[in-house]
């Protein structure tokens, strides 16, 4: 199958802390409750699955892709069974406790959540030249 790119629908999360951001800020497509507080863009996490909504593999889920090593979505990696990184914006409407996250660890490639406030050529760049490798293979 010819690669392309891949486009998912959204989960949408409410919370007693979420808003409307997700849908004046992000132009998402919200109900009438003003509670939105996530939304999960990439995410193969148990039952919340990522959808392809475009092309060929339209209705397939995220889990279904990495499964299926024809597909190639992990490259050449067979270090994990599920899409390892969950990609989401989130809408904190209220002021929220401080959480700890634990670290995240690929392999022997550490990641750490806050690296998410670097602007995003830096966080593309981060990825492209620590994580990506791990995952997919040296080019």
């Amino acid at each position: 199958m010819d690669t392309y790119p891949l486009r998912f629908t959204p989960i949408l999360k409410q919370t007693i802390w979420g808003g409307r951001r997700l849908a004046t800020q992000l132009g998402k497509v919200l109900g009438e409750e003003d509670n939105y507080a996530e939304s999960w863009e990439i995410v193969d996490h148990g039952e919340d699955q990522s959808v392809v909504e475009n092309g060929p593999l339209a209705g397939k889920t995220l889990e279904e892709l990495v499964a299926d090593k024809n597909i190639g979505v992990l490259g050449h990696s067979t270090l994990s069974e599920s899409f390892p990184l969950l990609l989401k914006y989130l809408d904190c409407n209220r002021v929220l406790s401080v959480q700890v996250a634990a670290r995240i660890r690929v392999t022997e490639t550490p990641f750490w959540p806050t690296a998410l406030r670097l602007p995003i050529q830096s966080r593309l760049r981060a990825m492209k030249e620590t994580l990506a490798p791990k995952l997919w293979g040296a080019r």
